[in-house]
């Protein structure tokens, strides 16, 4: 499920391709093109996808005793942290894809701390890896809103609470050894993922029309 850089480069470069020689400065001020909007889209899901997957592995790894395979999805999904990155970094900068990526590795490891305290039933512990979600989450949604004023911080949070909710949900039952409830968090999380990856993208193109020409 991992999409390796060169693969996330090229889908990125499909974005970046500046109007052509000779075009008109009024052409600034024309629609996006679609196909460019739909190619970062796809680019955003994929990436998010993978996110959900090496972590949902991680978490049903864990719960099933599997340290190497619960290991591997771990890396997996930091290496996921590092793609995203790398996505905001064609936009925004190294720096600012370097800042994206740490947040979204520390949003991994609030999950998997949440997930090996519930697994433990050490609820102390618990209660701090859901807090770690939550300022986490603050944190994501200032980076954003503040990258991309299209974006606005509550609209933001009000997302990225639903996609913590939904690994809690997804660690909770797992832990109970309820899988049926567990694989029910799975569809809604597809939704929350696309919904996330729709307003991104459609931001991104506002604040940088000259790129989806």
């Amino acid at each position: 499920m991992s999409r390796s850089p060169l693969l996330v480069a090229v889908l990125m470069a499909v974005v970046l391709f500046t109007l052509p020689l000779g075009q008109t400065a009024s052409f600034a001020q024309a629609a996006p093109n679609s196909t460019k909007v739909a190619a970062l889209d796809m680019t955003l899901r994929n990436l998010f996808v993978d996110h959900v997957f090496w972590v949902r592995s991680m978490v049903i790894a864990t719960k099933a005793g599997n340290a190497a395979e619960a290991t591997v999805a771990y890396r997996q999904a930091l290496g996921n942290a590092k793609a995203f990155g790398g996505a905001v970094a064609s936009f925004y900068g190294e720096a600012a894809g370097q800042q994206f990526a740490t947040l979204f590795a520390g949003h991994v490891n609030a999950v998997r701390n949440y997930c090996l305290a519930d697994l433990k039933g050490d609820e102390a512990a618990e209660n701090a890896a859901a807090k770690a979600m939550t300022q986490n989450g603050e944190a994501l949604a200032t980076f954003l809103s503040t990258a991309n004023h299209n974006l606005p911080k509550d609209a933001v949070l009000s997302l990225l609470g639903s996609h913590v909710a939904l690994h809690i949900a997804e660690c909770n039952a797992a832990a109970a050894g309820k899988l049926d409830e567990e694989a029910g968090t799975w569809d809604p999380m597809l939704k929350n993922i696309d919904t996330i990856s729709d307003a991104l993208a459609q931001a991104i193109a506002k604040q940088f029309p000259s790129k989806f020409m």
